[in-house]
Formats: C-alpha cells, sequence, structure tokens
C-alpha cells in the first residue's frame, strides 16, 4: 500500500471518529471538545508525518555519487562501539568532512538569497530547511537559453574552502558549482581564483559549469581521495564508494573480516592483552616507516596508476590497499630520478613537472608531502615518517581542543622544537640550540623547521610547508627561483647577505652572484621577476608575522605590494591584498580581488597616493632603495621599473 493511499484512508477513518465525536460533544460538555481537539490534532500530526517523503535507500538515490559498503568495507559505523575515542577523534577531523552528502549541517556556505555574477552570468543561492538550491541560465539543445534549479547534492571541504557539486540529470555525474566559500574569510569566490591559473579575459564566457559539463571531474579526479574506497563505474556513470570522505578503512583497509572474527570476546581480549597485532586489519603505526608513509602518501602524493591499472582506477577504484607497496600498482613521481616515469602514461601532461615541482625537483604544491618526504635525508637515512609528527587520532592526554589538533593532526609538541629534538637531541636546550641556530633560542629563527621545512610550497591561497627536509642554499634559490628560508624571513635581505652569513656560520660556499642578486632584496627579486607562482608565495611571505617581525619594518614593502594588487593573476592580488591590509593604515582598504580591473587598478592608485603622503613610522625603512646594501651593484636609479619588465609572464598553472 502506498504511502499516499494509507494517508487517505486513515483520514476518513479519523473523520469518521470526528463525526462519531461531534454528536455526543453536547451531552459531554468541555471535557467532549477537549477529546475532540487532541483527535483533531492528533490526525494532522499523524497524517503530516505520512505524507513527508519517506527518505530512500542509499542504492536508490538518483543523480549523486552513492556510499554503499562493499568488497571488504563496511564503514566507520561498525568501528564505533569498540572503538568509541578513535571513532570521536576522527569524527572531529577534516578527513571526514572532505565529502558530505549536502545537509543543513554539512553546508558552511551563505545561501540565504545570494546572488552571485560572473562574466556576465548570475546565480542566486538560497535554501528552504532542507535543501541548498541553486538557480542559474544554460544554453539547451537548440541554443535557447533555459534557467535551471538544482539542488546542492554533495560538498567537498569544510577546513579553507567548500566546494559544491549539484546533478547534471545524466546518472550520478555531478557538476562543480563554480564558485567555492571561502571559510575563514566567510565570502564566495569564484572557484578559478582560488588556484594559480592563467587569467581568464573578462569577455570571457562563463565557466562550462553552467552548460552541463561532461567533464567527469568527480569520477576522474576527486572521488579517490576524497572517499573510501571510491569507485568511478564510468562507463556506467554508477559512480559509488563504500564512505563519504576519508574514514576509518581509508588507512586500516577494509574491516570486514576485522568486524567478524573479533565479535568473539575471548579473541578480543587476548589480543589487548597480547603483543601480537590483529592480522585482520592494517595498523599503520605497526608498519615501517616506508608503507606508513605511504598510507598517507597514497592521497597526500603526486602518483599515477601504473600499466593496466589506469582501467582499474576509472572502473572499480584503485588496487592499492594500505599496508601495500604504492609502487606494485602505481609510479610515484621523482623528478630527482633523472628518468621521467611518466612517459607512455596515456593522460600524461608533459607540464605535469613545473606544474607540481621546482626546477631541482623539490615538490611545490600542497597536499603532495609525501613527494617531499621520500627525499629527505631523515626519511633515506633515518625513521622519520608521516607519524613521526602527526596523528590521526588525537591522544587522550592532548590538552588541546579538538579543532586546535584537527587543524594540522600534529601530536602534542610537535609545532615546536620537539619534532626535531626527537633524533637530533645535541641540539636540546638553548645554549646548543642557539650555537646552532646563531639566533635567540626564542625566536622564530632558532624554530628548526622556519630553517628546514620553510614556506617553499603553496596550495589554496597560502603558502604552506616544506615536507622535503634541508637546508637554506643560496645556490639552489638562484638556480630555481624557490625562496630559501633566510630571505622569506629576512624580506629586506639580499642573496648576497644570505650567502656572506652561510659561509661564516656554516662553511657553505659562496656562489657567484649578478649585480641584482647582490643588491637588490630577494624578495623583490621574487615579486617583481618570478612566475605567477612565485609571485603569490611572494607576497603571502609579506604578510607572514615572523618575516615582518625580522624585517626592518613593512613601510617600503607597501608599493610592491599595491604593484601586486594589478597582478593578472586572482591568487597573486589575493595574497598581496592580505599582507597589505595588515598595516593598520590599510585594513579597511576599499579593494576588492576579484572586482573588474579598472575598479582594481582606482583602488591601487589610490592607496598608493595614500603611501606616498605617509612618512615612514619611526625605525622603519623609508624606501625600498634604501635597502640596495651593495656598493658594486652599480645599477640604474630605475631598476625596480627594469626588474618587473622582466616579470615572467608565461601562462603558468600550478597543479594544487
Amino acid at each position: 500500500m502506498s504511502v499516499l493511499l494509507e494517508s487517505v484512508l486513515v483520514a476518513g477513518l479519523f473523520a469518521a471518529i470526528l463525526g462519531w465525536l461531534a454528536l455526543r460533544i453536547r451531552r459531554r460538555g468541555r471535557l467532549g471538545v477537549i477529546a475532540l481537539a487532541a483527535v483533531v490534532a492528533a490526525s494532522g500530526a499523524w497524517t503530516a508525518a505520512s505524507l513527508r517523503v519517506v527518505p530512500l535507500a542509499e542504492e536508490d538515490v538518483p543523480f549523486r555519487p552513492i556510499a554503499v559498503p562493499g568488497e571488504g568495507y563496511v564503514t566507520s559505523a561498525s568501528c564505533r562501539s569498540c572503538h568509541p575515542r578513535e571513532y570521536a577523534t576522527w569524527h572531529g577531523s577534516y578527513h571526514r568532512t572532505m565529502t558530505q552528502v549536502a545537509s543543513p549541517e554539512a553546508i558552511v556556505g551563505d545561501f540565504d538569497g545570494v546572488r552571485l555574477e560572473l562574466r556576465g552570468d548570475a546565480f542566486r543561492l538560497d535554501h528552504d530547511d532542507e535543501v541548498h538550491w541553486i538557480d542559474f541560465k544554460t544554453p539547451g539543445a537548440g541554443g535557447e537559453i533555459r534557467h535551471m534549479r538544482r539542488p546542492v547534492l554533495m560538498t567537498t571541504g569544510s577546513h579553507t574552502v567548500q566546494a559544491y557539486w549539484y546533478p547534471t540529470g545524466d546518472r550520478r555525474n555531478q557538476a562543480l558549482f563554480p564558485f567555492v566559500y571561502l571559510i575563514p574569510h566567510r565570502r564566495w569566490i569564484p572557484r578559478e581564483s582560488v588556484f594559480v591559473r592563467p587569467p581568464t579575459p573578462e569577455n570571457a564566457p562563463p565557466p562550462p559549469a553552467t552548460a552541463w559539463p561532461d567533464d567527469q571531474r568527480w569520477n576522474h579526479t576527486c572521488i579517490h581521495c576524497h572517499t573510501t574506497h571510491g569507485q568511478p563505474r564510468y562507463a556506467e556513470l554508477d559512480t559509488r564508494a563504500a564512505e563519504f570522505g576519508i574514514a576509518c578503512e581509508s588507512c586500516h583497509g577494509p574491516g570486514e573480516e576485522h568486524v567478524r572474527v573479533n565479535r568473539d570476546p575471548l579473541r578480543r581480549y587476548r589480543l589487548y592483552l597480547g603483543e601480537e597485532p590483529d592480522a585482520t586489519v592494517v595498523e599503520p603505526r605497526r608498519l615501517d616507516r616506508q608503507r606508513a608513509s605511504e598510507v598517507c602518501g597514497i592521497c597526500h602524493g603526486i602518483n599515477y596508476p601504473r600499466g593496466p591499472e589506469i582501467l582499474n582506477d576509472l572502473d572499480g577504484g584503485r588496487a592499492y590497499r594500505p599496508g601495500d607497496a604504492i609502487e606494485a600498482t602505481r609510479v610515484i613521481v621523482q623528478p630527482t630520478r633523472g628518468v621521467d616515469a611518466l612517459e607512455g602514461y596515456p593522460d600524461h601532461d608533459p607540464r605535469v613537472r613545473e606544474q607540481s615541482f621546482w626546477s631541482d625537483g623539490m615538490v611545490r604544491v600542497k597536499g603532495r608531502e609525501h613527494n617531499g618526504l621520500i627525499e629527505s635525508p631523515c626519511y633515506q637515512r633515518g625513521e622519520l615518517s608521516c607519524f613521526s609528527c602527526h596523528a590521526m587520532h588525537q591522544a587522550e592526554d592532548d590538552p588541546r581542543p579538538r579543532p586546535e589538533w584537527a587543524d594540522d593532526q600534529l601530536k602534542p609538541g610537535m609545532d615546536g622544537n620537539l619534532a626535531c629534538l626527537q633524533c637530533h637531541d645535541a641540539y636540546r636546550g638553548d645554549a646548543a640550540l642557539a650555537a646552532h641556530t646563531r639566533h635567540a633560542p626564542e625566536s622564530s629563527g632558532s624554530e628548526c623547521y622556519n630553517c628546514h621545512m620553510s614556506y617553499t610550497s603553496y596550495g589554496l591561497l597560502k603558502g604552506i610547508r616544506s615536507h622535503q627536509v634541508d637546508s637554506p642554499s643560496v645556490a639552489a634559490s638562484v638556480a630555481t627561483g624557490r625562496p630559501n628560508a633566510c630571505n622569506q624571513c629576512h624580506l629586506d635581505k639580499t642573496y648576497g647577505w644570505t650567502a656572506g652569513y652561510l659561509e661564516q656560520w656554516y662553511e657553505v660556499p659562496r656562489p657567484a652572484l649578478g649585480a641584482v642578486e647582490r643588491a637588490v632584496p630577494a624578495s623583490l627579486v621574487w615579486l617583481l621577476t618570478g612566475d605567477a607562482g612565485q609571485r603569490a608565495l611572494a607576497a603571502w611571505s609579506m604578510g607572514w608575522e615572523p618575516a615582518r617581525r625580522a624585517s626592518p619594518g613593512t613601510h617600503w614593502m607597501t608599493p610592491f605590494l599595491v604593484q601586486l594588487l594589478m597582478d593578472p593573476y586572482d591568487a597573486v592580488r589575493f595574497n598581496a591584498e592580505q599582507a597589505l591590509r595588515l598595516d593598520p593604515v590599510f585594513a579597511e582598504l576599499d579593494y576588492d580581488f576579484i572586482a573588474a580591473a579598472d575598479v582594481r587598478r582606482a583602488a591601487a592608485e589610490r592607496a598608493g597616493a595614500r603611501w606616498r603622503g605617509l612618512p615612514p613610522p619611526a625605525g622603519q625603512v623609508a624606501d625600498a632603495r634604501d635597502l640596495l646594501v651593495d656598493p658594486d651593484g652599480e645599477l640604474p636609479p630605475d631598476v625596480f621599473r627594469r626588474l618587473l619588465a622582466r616579470r615572467n609572464d608565461r601562462p603558468f598553472a600550478l597543479a594544487e
């Protein structure tokens, strides 16, 4: 019997009862009225509940990928009863919320009647109690303009940005909304503005996501690392996963057998009291450093399917399971090997090195930490692994609030020198530390990772610490354009200044330097002549608080940040704006990095004029020209204009 028919019959029954009661009200008086009111209320409530849409079983949900267990996967819900604390800490992590079915609880973005516009294409966002909606217009098959109203069905991200997926109507294929919600700033921005991408002309048509794309973005890319056991089922578009988000079985492997055998309480207690691991589940911390790190590296790394695994990726998902060797089924991209392991790969983009690595092979994009880790001497000749510093479950004695731990999932103390002192005990104590760093023990220059894991990676509008442990090198900076730790902190200093101290303190040979490298602050070389990725990172560095403290004030930076407000790349402008706003004078700057070009230019000109009318604060450098410290530089007065003319303006993208 259908829900509707059942509701009608029950409503009829209630009506008959009401009629019968009405005939007796006079004889029952007030008590009869109360009884009648109660029955009416019950009738309305039951009928409303009956007519409410009954949730579909997940397998029957149309038009979006579905999350169904199978192939040995049983979902995190099966772990909760035996591992409540581990479940709770995972539940509070950003891994869990990487992909979610859209709901009022999952959606962070503002959908309260918001209107957005992108190159002439308008979007309206609204919601009711359960569903968030996107309204837009799109070309029809015959060229006519059709109005579309689509529900948001899935979300991706919940930490820095959140993206939204809506149904195309073609089976389970999803379209990606061309705007994302920038969570820390509580605002919508075009998705293309989040990344270092070649600029799109303002008169270009709107993104294809508004025109029923068939780019299969979710099936090609997102599903593999944003879900647990993602299965694209590309040919049928019957896309599914064992669970949305990065859940227990992403790290511990399929849990069906583990759950089955541990229904036996004697087995559970025997394992608990013994020292033998449970062979039915993978515990990454018990693996050797290589296999343990690969549990993370399968997603936090640049690797591609090997041979026939390409087809498997597009159908049943990755063959890799926790504890496996990645290279059994995939190629880990390591340019330092000197061989392009991707040659012959059907979808190989020859620009992958340029978009993901510096020219010497150091990874330069966020989320690819495994490629940096395996190039580190602490990994190659020591025992360093991801789990040396990170914990997938917050420790019971960790006093930090859950959100603070979840930010990087670091173990207690691993946001300081303890991370390195685990192995480098010789530098424990203020005297030993200062003797090595040549900086005061309490300064940022004595924090190990500021020198050996500096911010040379970039992604999602910010600098990211490199996970390739190395030492500052002027020679490497000159050869690759990559910032070194010394100049990224001392933004006012030249390569020549850094080379002198590295030679004096650590006997690092001084490389041959040209006039510019000897006389112009390295930060300005990156900012004025670098590619878009270098410029975005240099602008971010000017907003990095330790660097602002280490430099002789920030007044001298302003005209260069103002110059970047007109950069052709959105990500560069964003970072310049954020750094500039740290100066109280420009905190309320009337500027928006995604405004039209003429509006941005006018705002930049006003900011420049305001700076020129300000005297430098006491004790600060007045002008960047005062930072030309090498008397042998013999640079002309218009050096900065000439450097800007040398800017690397070739189209450039980072594979963030």
